[in-house]
């Protein structure tokens, strides 16, 4: 947890998105496709310092991690402020909208 506040933290000025994925998440497949690969997601996500939790192999650290930041499973998005600090009301966890993706990222950056 200490390591997540320290890259979140790096990036001033900024909101970070914490994102969980897997390999094997058909979910994580569609949102690859349908939010970072399109046009208005590549806008968003460039406003954002990025941070993929690669969750395709179960460790003992990773769970612990996992369980620390209240993340079920991938997909989940979390969005932080610059002091490290979760933004209320834009977690997302499951297959989302571009829409969805869009509107949390907007509060992520007005949040900041």
């Amino acid at each position: 947890m200490a390591q997540m506040k320290t890259l979140v933290r790096a990036a001033t000025h900024r909101p970070s998105l914490v994102y969980f994925t897997a390999d094997w998440c058909v979910s994580c497949s569609i949102i690859q496709h349908r939010i970072f690969a399109d046009p208005d997601g590549q806008v968003a996500l460039s406003k954002l310092n990025i941070i993929k939790v690669d969750a395709t192999k179960a460790t003992s650290p990773l769970n612990t991690f996992m369980r620390q930041m209240s993340v079920a499973g991938p997909p989940t998005m979390i969005f932080f402020d610059p002091l490290a600090q979760e933004i209320p009301g834009t977690r997302l966890v499951g297959e989302i909208s571009l829409q969805e993706f869009l509107a949390a990222a907007n509060r992520a950056r007005a949040a900041s």
